[in-house]
């Protein structure tokens, strides 16, 4: 179950580290493998060929979207369309999970004050909480989830993890997280498949 602090406003201008899991973990969202890439193009979804890059280690990894992952992704981007004040920032997603970053307020808040951001003073007076805008994402992914597959369940785990994000660091360590998180992936599979 994933830590929640008790009595916090999940609403409340900030950044929040967002991950949600597949139901049982299944592989349903991507394909990841490695390949050679143009390092301009490194980071970013390309709509036409449906292939995320990164410019990870010392090689390439593409994140291949399947035909879910790709509906999964346009909602996800739908988020900052659909609810004012609300912007999507880095984001990866994985065979079995998506992890990102959501800033919820109308200013930017990279810019630092004293080692901390400003949103842990002065609130916001738009007010969605995290909980609700990750609950109609599923709702919606999964209802296209339901018509691709036939399957008649959720696509995902009921509950989703919240980190909030205090300074700069603890931002750069998630977005190195996210980053490498494919590399990870395709290495741990690679291992897997060497010790079979």
């Amino acid at each position: 179950m994933p830590v929640r602090w008790e009595n916090y406003d999940y609403g409340q201008r900030g950044l929040y580290f967002i991950t949600i899991c597949t139901k049982h973990r299944m592989p349903v969202l991507s394909q990841i493998d490695e390949a050679e890439m143009d390092s301009a193009d490194t980071g970013k979804f390309n709509w036409k060929t449906n292939i995320m890059k990164f410019p990870l280690c010392t090689d390439d990894v593409n994140v291949q979207p399947s035909e879910i992952g790709i509906k999964v992704l346009e909602c996800w981007n739908n988020i900052e369309k659909l609810n004012r004040n609300v912007t999507i920032d880095h984001y990866v997603m994985m065979p079995d999970h998506i992890h990102g970053i959501i800033s919820i307020g109308s200013q930017p808040l990279l810019n630092e004050v004293n080692g901390r951001y400003p949103y842990q003073v002065a609130e916001s007076t738009e007010h969605r909480v995290l909980s609700g805008l990750i609950k109609d994402f599923k709702s919606v992914t999964t209802r296209y989830f339901k018509r691709i597959t036939g399957m008649q369940m959720s696509l995902w785990q009921d509950s989703f993890d919240i980190k909030v994000i205090f300074n700069h660091e603890y931002y750069i360590r998630l977005y190195h997280y996210m980053l490498n998180n494919p590399r990870k992936w395709m290495l741990e599979k690679q291992a897997r498949d060497v010790d079979r």
